[in-house]
């Protein structure tokens, strides 16, 4: 087996020797091998055994680095915290807000301490149809009224 960039053809790859395993499944031998990459992205997987003659057996994978962020999507709250630090508005510091202390009976409490941003308007949207303004119903008299003219002068009435 072989592993290499699929987006240059001249790179040689790695080779990656291949042992089979004792058991087999409904007749199908299994083989395994060991290899690191270096870097994150696309790997391309050559078969690359004289048994197998002119077949081809390739696939494409997507390498992952260990140390990739997609490996470890929890929150960095260290990176976090000094990213509040560096984008507190002046004058006002992180200590300057109270903390929240509440026990889990006190949680009915915790609406009353968020404070209510929404908007809320009065008066209801006002929503006039397409069909109830006098210019549509002008315009869609005046084309029945030019087809109706049309056909008569074509006689196709």
């Amino acid at each position: 087996m072989r592993a290499r960039d699929p987006r240059d053809p001249s790179d040689p790859g790695v080779t990656i020797t291949l042992q089979g395993q004792p058991a087999e499944t409904a007749g199908v031998r299994t083989y395994e091998g060991v290899w690191s990459f270096a870097a994150s992205g696309q790997v391309l997987l050559e078969a690359i055994e004289p048994w197998l003659g002119a077949q081809k057996i390739a696939t494409t994978l997507r390498v992952l680095r260990e140390d990739s962020e997609m490996l470890h999507p929890e929150a960095d709250h260290e990176f976090l915290a000094s990213i509040r630090e560096r984008s507190v508005k002046p004058g006002l510091a992180s200590n300057d807000i109270p903390p929240i202390d509440l026990a889990p009976e006190d949680l009915s409490r915790l609406p009353g301490l968020i404070p209510v941003r929404d908007i809320r308007s009065e008066a209801p949207p006002t929503i006039e149809p397409l069909w109830d303004r006098w210019m549509v119903l002008l315009v869609l008299i005046g084309l029945l009224t030019l087809e109706w003219v049309g056909r008569k002068l074509v006689t196709l009435a």
